[in-house]
């Protein structure tokens, strides 16, 4: 649509069924089209069947890419873009080569590299996983080499060690993407930069020694050898690391921290436990099933604020000033909370506190599963700040108006006014940023 409701309009113009169209995901639930001036990206299955649309924005609009919402043909967790055109290159060399955008697998395919697919924007999960492993004995990621691909990467490794999928890592130079990178220096550096692409537990090891030489604090050297130790755990667990590749990362390990290798391996043998207590946290389209999310705006006002926090844990310092854990009344979430905020709390002011070292706290596999579904559902809907401000809003609106309802008539009406005026404060009437 060159503006909006172009296509409704067509669609009635022929007789097409709007009700249709929402559940393709084309149009809103409001009965507004979804892609309004966009450079459309169709999505296909591994068959060729168009499956959902990805757009980028061609003004100056708020989001520069968006995807079709989930349907019943298109989950974005569980697709991978231009699959359906790499597969075939993909068996024959054994190898699948994953980028972040559209533009990075369009541009890699025309250069020639046709074992090139596309994570639609998003991080890598354990659907993209499960659907690789089925075509590739290894897996090639390139991420951008600037702290929030980093951090992406970091996060699919764990992913690749608990699906037991190969995978090695290659980053594009600081201040390009993989498309910038073709168009400057051709396919023949390209597939350089692919040979060069450093093992899991290589990347693992340099970011340990990097984090433990540069972060001189206890809590940031706790927090590095925690994340180290929690990827050697989900390796041996998934069987990708061998009794002696364990004895020698024990023994490096042991040398820079200090620590005897028998306490060490006595730790990997907790989190190897709670590794296996967890395994089933990142299965097909990961919900928690049996789990009571609660009902109503305060629960899904809950929901948001653990979302965001997960994706931008540096917004904690805004979160903690305006509630606590006890705010928090549905179960399972004041379970995930309590974990969240104790590590945010520990960590200290802007600190991050990755997926994994959240995940290591988890005592089950339904409060795995649940950090697991707010983390991509969060990621998904971005716009952290705003959704963040709404919900805190709500919830300190709600909480407002319990201690009104409690509330009792007093003799003393001097002391009864008192209560009442300590407990009605400035109240927004729009539910800012909720999503």
């Amino acid at each position: 649509a060159v503006s909006q409701n172009d296509l409704i309009k067509t669609a009635k113009a022929k007789n097409a069924a709007t009700d249709l169209l929402i559940k393709a995901g084309l149009v809103t639930a409001q009965n507004h089209d979804r892609f309004v001036n966009r450079l459309m990206f169709p999505i296909a299955d591994v068959t060729g069947r168009v499956i959902g649309f990805g757009g980028r924005t061609l003004d100056a609009a708020d989001a520069k890419y968006i995807n079709s919402p989930t349907t019943p043909l298109f989950d974005k967790s569980n697709s991978l873009y231009g699959l359906d055109q790499a597969r075939h290159q993909i068996v024959s060399s054994g190898v699948a080569v994953v980028v972040e955008g559209y533009t990075d697998c369009i541009m890699a395919h025309q250069f020639g590299c046709s074992n090139v697919v596309a994570t639609l924007g998003t991080s890598f999960t354990a659907g993209h996983g499960r659907i690789l492993r089925r075509y590739a004995k290894k897996v090639v990621l390139i991420f951008d080499n600037d702290i929030a691909g980093v951090e992406a990467a970091n996060r699919a490794l764990d992913v690749c060690l608990s699906q037991r999928i190969d995978i090695e890592l290659a980053s594009v130079p600081e201040g390009k993407d993989p498309c910038d990178f073709l168009l400057a220096e051709g396919k023949e550096r390209f597939e350089e930069l692919l040979n060069e692409a450093v093992d899991v537990f290589n990347f693992k090891w340099s970011r340990l020694t990097e984090r433990f030489g540069s972060d001189r604090t206890f809590v940031g050297g706790k927090a590095a050898i925690e994340e180290f130790l929690q990827t050697i755990a989900t390796a041996i667990r998934a069987g990708n690391l061998t009794a002696i590749d364990r004895g020698l990362i024990v023994n490096r390990l042991s040398k820079i921290i200090g620590l005897d290798a028998k306490e060490i391996n006595a730790e990997l043998c907790k989190r190897i436990a709670r590794v296996a207590r967890t395994a089933g946290y990142n299965t097909k389209n990961q919900k928690v099933q049996n789990a009571d999310l609660g009902e109503g705006l305060f629960a899904i006002a809950q929901r948001e604020v653990l979302e965001v926090l997960l994706n931008k844990p540096n917004l904690f310092e805004l979160v903690k000033q305006k509630i606590t854990v006890e705010v928090f009344d549905v179960p399972i979430l004041r379970q995930t909370a309590a974990i969240l905020f104790g590590l945010l709390n520990a960590a200290g002011p802007g600190a991050d506190v990755s997926l994994t070292s959240v995940l290591a706290e988890a005592e089950s596999v339904e409060v795995s599963s649940l950090i697991v579904e707010l983390s991509q559902a969060g990621e998904e809907k971005g716009n952290f700040q705003y959704r963040l401000t709404g919900a805190l809003d709500v919830m300190q609106r709600y909480q407002l108006q319990r201690k009104k309802s409690e509330l009792r008539p007093i003799d003393d009406q001097t002391q009864f006014l008192r209560r009442v005026c300590e407990n009605i404060g400035k109240q927004n009437p729009h539910n800012v940023g909720m999503v």
